[in-house]
């Protein structure tokens, strides 16, 4: 079977969610057999571990210096996926599994594929529709008219997009709860997997009494992760006893903001920013983690926080229902973590019920091992293969 997967971005060559979900989907459905190609913005054409990349556009900053997305940049991708008409033959691929974020391009995607009769599955990772005032107000809309006829106008391209694709695959149960509501249901929840060596082989054993509790985030250093709050909520932790550590794994424009805030408040031998690291480097740091920590409750997924319980990792989450958050899906209070409010006092009081208890500690360590097991890339790629071609 002949795959192709659309995307603005994707990894080896930028480091995200839905990045890795399409780069490792692509490879294991590759080891399976199948001929399996990636069109995204990248440096050049080329087949990495099997899997044959096919460059639209070159590889560019689709983020701009407050961590949001670069409106520029992504109109420009959604002008190259034309190039499809040159690139890809009739019959030539048997479906095409394309990313909706960001959104701009769908239409385009539309009309390509209906001109080179592809079938398409289209993955959504959020439902964006309620999402989009924020959106627009993160990117400093300078008055509410303009502000309005914003969120109006992405508001109508969004819908346009989303309805001209009838196979839409959500990442996760609260995702695809949330196309429901928009009136753009899916018709498979596929969610992301994860391979072999991301899983901990043995369950996580119990820390030696007395050894200072780690806590660790992943992911980017933008306005929108929520960092700081973390940090807010855990620096004035800073003497409690046990002693606890903050690794701070990735990068972005709020790298010098937080870095203040650590000096500010003393704290820099509790708190390490590592910056990007490789795989093998973030497994060794989230194996001798204990907790991971999610301040941002607008997620589609995390993949984030799933591949730190494959680790070992209790979760400690925000869960606000105005912005519903992919990894409850996974992790339950109590269970696999602490589900929290969002706000600075309810994330401190959830990381000092988690650094008082190392019986619970353990426990959901455990449990959240435990859970991520049953994510395994073979299984999840069985059944988006069977989303695809449905």
């Amino acid at each position: 079977m002949t795959i192709g997967f659309l995307l603005n971005t994707c990894e080896p060559f930028y480091r995200g969610g839905y990045e890795r979900r399409a780069w490792s989907f692509a490879r294991e459905l590759a080891r399976q057999g199948h001929d399996v190609r990636i069109y995204t913005s990248c440096p050049r054409d080329e087949v990495i571990e099997g899997v044959r990349f096919v460059r639209l556009a070159a590889p560019r900053p689709y983020f701009n210096r407050r961590g949001v997305r670069n409106g520029v940049a992504d109109l420009i991708f959604a002008l190259a996926v034309l190039r499809l008409l040159t690139r890809v033959r009739r019959g030539e691929l048997n479906v095409l599994d394309v990313c909706a974020t960001p959104f701009v391009h769908l239409p385009v995607v539309a009309c390509v594929a209906w001109w080179k009769r592809i079938a398409v599955g289209l993955t959504c990772h959020e439902a964006l529709l309620a999402a989009l005032p924020d959106y627009v107000r993160e990117r400093g809309a300078a008055s509410r008219w303009r502000s309005t006829l914003t969120v109006r106008g992405l508001a109508l391209v969004y819908r346009l997009g989303m309805s001209l694709f009838s196979r839409r695959i959500a990442v996760s149960l609260r995702t695809a709860r949330g196309l429901e509501e928009e009136g753009l249901p899916a018709r498979h929840t596929v969610e992301f997997g994860l391979e072999p060596e991301a899983i901990a082989t043995e369950p996580p054993a119990p820390r030696p009494p007395g050894d200072p509790v780690r806590a660790i985030y992943c992911g980017r250093l933008t306005p929108i992760k929520s960092v700081d709050i973390i940090l807010a909520a855990l620096l004035p932790l800073r003497g409690t006893a046990p002693s606890f550590h903050l690794d701070l794994v990735g990068d972005g424009s709020e790298r010098a903001r937080l870095g203040l805030m650590v000096a500010e408040a003393g704290a820099q031998d509790m708190v390490t920013f590592h910056g990007e690291v490789s795989e093998e480097r973030k497994r060794t740091l989230l194996a001798a983690a204990d907790v991971f920590i999610l301040g941002s409750p607008r997620e589609g997924f995390s993949i984030a926080t799933l591949e730190a319980m494959a680790q070992g990792c209790a979760a400690l989450v925000v869960n606000d229902s105005a912005r519903p958050n992919g990894a409850l899906d996974f992790v339950h209070h109590g269970k696999e973590g602490l589900v929290v409010a969002p706000g600075v006092d309810s994330m401190r009081a959830g990381f000092r019920q988690l650094l008082g208890d190392q019986g619970e500690r353990d426990k959901l360590r455990r449990g959240a091992w435990e859970v991520a097991r049953r994510y395994r890339i073979h299984a999840q790629a069985e059944r988006l293969l069977a989303a695809l071609r449905m």
